[in-house]
């Protein structure tokens, strides 16, 4: 007497294990249930991190670090199982042997899972869906790791070899078939063979409407249905978080303001710009931060940084409450650059944050007798020759106009970073003379030299040339001064670091003259005609402008021999 026909159709047992192969809708379900769990856990930790201070590439790689820990350490256990596992009766077995797969092949497994899962959700349906076409219910990155998935309800099946018919030959079964026969037919098929044929359809079809018209198969839709909602819920809480926190974020900030300084968009700039103003200002300082300061430091030639392309977010972090700091890599000028913001919270700002902006500060040294020095075509103000200016940090332009001694001079300040002790940086021009204040300048000393030469004395007043004879008691009388040679040839005039103006020379002199003895001889007095010199003389007169004309000072001699050096006849 033989038992009843064995279904060639069962579902089949994991051999090794003794467990027969989880459904694909237990598996769904808890991977609905599993995901869920996944995403609660990401949004928790970005949120503990600080959302608003990571890029999106750092939240996509914080989900797959919580995702593939998660699934890795809870599936490499002895139960091999995750909560969602858990909650629908599978665990995760070694292929070979049925036992715990072990943190080797969990960690396969997950990779496997989250490379599949990245470039598109279409790949990772796929990869779940091959588990309907396998005998042994694998999915795609189940064949990479060696891993099966089976249903551990119910404990072990009797049977572990449902395929092996054991209905008698010649014996038919409940379809009428050749029971032995059509088994053999079927499993010489490959699963999507098997799919195809017609039996197989059958087979499907039925199973589908006796799991539907159950109510544990009910039960289980629902509860797929439910984890589907709540994994949906969850997913669009996450974007909707996400997408506030990009838009007030730090970051957002950081980027609009370097598109903005970019186009030179100065209502944009100065809604994300937090300027910090000194809380005393003298009033003789030059404050350039007005909306109309900035937008003509801009329009400035060289003061745009060029259009910006390729804005990268390098690094953000928090530095302290309301405060953080975001560096940022961009394409301007067909070459990579990188700039750090340091930003602050604004309630009035649309992102919430702003950059925060020290003036730069510059005294500028005017030259002097000037009183029209510009910044960017901005007109400042002079503290005596100095002109103190904060400005917004930019690279800017100060000039003077000419004037009647100066030609006109224009330096460049990189004042785009702020000094970091706080100190003005200094600013002074290379002072140059027009041509014809230079030749006034030598003209003026030159008529000095003549006067110095025509005088009667022997030291005339503020001159080079000077002499002292050693006589004790004598009158000199007859005093002629001479100049050799060419005397105010070769003059320059130069113009110091400070803005002072001299003009050097070099002369040659000698003097004649009588030297008158009182009561030194039994005769009474006597004369002697003197001629001291000659002398090279090396002179330098610092020299003053008037608003009409050089006024001298005091003259500076060097290589001067011993006074009283020279020959006398009598």
């Amino acid at each position: 007497m033989t038992g009843p026909p064995a279904d060639p159709y069962a579902r089949p047992v994991h051999a090794q294990s003794g467990y027969p192969y989880a459904t694909w809708w237990r598996r769904f379900t808890a991977f609905m249930i599993d995901g869920a769990v996944v995403t609660v856990a990401w949004i928790a930790f970005w949120a503990a991190l600080g959302s608003g201070y990571s890029s999106g590439r750092s939240a996509y790689l914080l989900a797959d670090v919580v995702g593939g820990a998660y699934f890795t350490i809870l599936s490499a256990g002895y139960r091999g199982q995750t909560p969602g596992m858990r909650a629908t009766g599978i665990a995760v077995r070694a292929r070979l042997g049925g036992g715990a797969i072990g943190y080797r092949s969990a960690i396969i497994r997950s990779v496997a899972m989250s490379l599949l899962a990245a470039p598109a959700m279409v790949l990772f349906a796929l990869d779940t869906l091959v588990a309907l076409f396998q005998r042994d219910r694998q999915a795609l990155h189940d064949m990479v790791a060696g891993t099966v998935v089976v249903d551990v309800r119910h404990g072990k099946a009797t049977d572990p070899t449902p395929f092996r018919s054991t209905v008698p030959a010649g014996a038919r079964s409940e379809s009428g078939d050749r029971g032995p026969r059509r088994a053999r037919q079927f499993r010489a098929l490959s699963g999507p063979g098997r799919f195809i044929a017609t039996r197989s359809s059958r087979f499907i079809a039925t199973r589908s409407s006796r799991f539907i018209a159950t109510r544990s198969s009910r039960f289980w839709i629902v509860l797929a249905a439910v984890a589907a909602l709540a994994v949906a819920a969850t997913v669009a809480i996450g974007a909707v978080r996400s997408y506030h926190a990009t838009q007030h974020s730090p970051q957002k900030a950081a980027v609009d303001f370097l598109h903005a300084l970019s186009a030179a968009n100065t209502a944009a700039l100065m809604r994300q710009t937090g300027l910090v103003i000194p809380a005393a200002v003298a009033p003789a300082t030059n404050l350039l931060v007005t909306r109309a300061d900035i937008a003509t430091e801009l329009a400035a030639p060289g003061n745009r940084i060029g259009q910006v392309s390729d804005v990268l977010v390098a690094s953000a972090k928090k530095t302290a409450a309301g405060t953080a700091t975001v560096a940022l890599t961009y394409h301007a000028d067909n070459s990579v650059h990188q700039v750090t913001f340091s930003l602050i919270t604004s309630a009035s700002a649309p992102t919430g944050w702003v950059v925060r902006i020290v003036p730069a500060r510059l005294d500028i040294d005017v030259p002097m007798g000037d009183t029209r020095v510009t910044l960017d075509s901005i007109p400042l103000k002079l503290d005596g020759q100095v002109a103190h200016v904060y400005l917004f940090p930019t690279i800017a332009t100060v000039a003077v106009p000419p004037s009647a001694i100066w030609q006109a001079a224009t330096t460049t300040v990189d004042a785009t970073h702020e000094d970091p002790n706080g100190d003005p940086r200094n600013v002074s021009f290379p002072d140059k003379l027009l041509p014809a204040a230079q030749e006034s300048a030598i003209q003026a000393v030159t008529d000095q030299i003549d006067n110095c030469l025509a005088a009667t004395t022997l030291t005339p007043a503020n001159c080079p040339n000077a002499d002292t004879p050693s006589g004790s008691g004598d009158t000199y009388s007859g005093i002629t001064w001479s100049g050799l040679g060419a005397p105010t040839a070769g003059m320059t005039a130069s113009v110091a670091p400070s803005g002072a103006v001299s003009v050097s020379g070099s002369m040659t002199a000698e003097v004649t003259y009588t030297d008158t003895t009182a009561g030194s001889s039994f005769f009474g007095s006597v004369s002697n005609q003197a001629t001291d010199g000659p002398w090279n003389l090396f002179f330098t007169y610092p020299l003053t402008w008037s608003g009409s004309g050089w006024a001298l000072g005091t003259v500076s001699v060097s290589n001067q021999p011993p006074d009283g050096q020279g020959s006398s006849s009598g």
